[in-house]
């Protein structure tokens, strides 16, 4: 899958907007959807 967007590093002045408002509610329920498990993919190759 290619790629797409700026390949640079930004600093965090300029991405600080992304941190601005109120925290997701909805993490402590939709946490729990994501497996925790711990793998190395490189070994399922």
């Amino acid at each position: 899958m290619p790629i797409t967007g700026p390949r640079r590093q930004q600093t965090f002045d300029e991405i600080a907007d992304i941190f601005v408002g109120a925290p997701d509610r909805g993490w402590e329920a939709d946490r729990d959807l994501i497996d925790q498990q711990l793998r190395d993919p490189w070994s399922e190759m």
